[in-house]
């Protein structure tokens, strides 16, 4: 059974940050990052440009604890290449 710390959400954030360094080469990540308009649990940005492009991607992770699925899948979050 799960204890109450690996319940919370922020307990996930770490391991997120490592999948997502690893998975998709992101060169930094953050936690909880956002506006007064909304906040992302786990951030990371990568590199997508050629040798002489400077072009990033955004990746923006909703953590959630437990079986949400239909709650993300109804969230819509979407990131942007700069």
């Amino acid at each position: 059974m799960p204890t109450k710390k690996m319940q919370r959400e922020s307990y996930l954030y770490p391991f997120v940050e490592t999948y997502l360094r690893k998975r998709f080469k992101c060169f930094t990540t953050a936690r909880n990052k956002g506006t007064s308009f909304g906040r992302v649990d786990v951030v990371g940005l990568r590199d997508i440009g050629g040798n002489l492009n400077g072009s990033v991607e955004v990746i923006a992770v909703e953590v959630k604890a437990g079986n949400h699925s239909g709650v993300i899948f109804n969230a819509g979050v979407s990131g942007s290449r700069l």
